[in-house]
């Protein structure tokens, strides 16, 4: 599947924004105790929430400052994911199917931007000035 094609549609555009806002928002929010994500880290918190997406119960360790911010990033995700399935009168119902799609669609993004930058944060630097911009929705 090509995942860029999922950012086309306005469907998936939808979730994929509500991700990467949540990523922004987290990463930012570990800046303020001296803590600094990269994108290996953001990659292994998609797959740990696409693992749980799917049934699985990868382990969060709590280890350090940097690992509770990825399990609280893990558990905001699981969150948004859990509330967009049921739907609400603040987010439009998507199946797991389509949140698991997603998601990988971020994860897709996310390698391209770490190639393209060329260093540890080149995801995390492009969503930032990505989303600064203004929001697509």
């Amino acid at each position: 599947m090509n995942f860029s094609d999922l950012l086309q549609d306005p469907h998936f555009n939808k979730i994929i924004y509500r991700i990467e806002r949540l990523i922004l928002e987290c990463d930012e929010a570990t800046k303020s105790f001296d803590v600094s994500l990269t994108d290996s880290n953001i990659k292994s918190c998609l797959r740990k929430v696409i693992a749980f997406s799917e049934g699985k119960s990868p382990g969060l360790a709590e280890k350090n400052d940097k690992e509770k911010a990825i399990r609280d990033l893990v558990g905001g995700l699981s969150y948004l994911g859990d509330r967009m399935q049921e739907g609400s009168d603040t987010v439009e119902r998507f199946s797991k199917k389509d949140w698991i799609l997603a998601l990988k669609a971020v994860e897709d993004s996310l390698k391209t931007r770490r190639k393209m930058y060329g260093h540890s944060r080149g995801y995390l630097e492009f969503l930032k000035e990505f989303l600064e911009k203004g929001e697509i929705i």
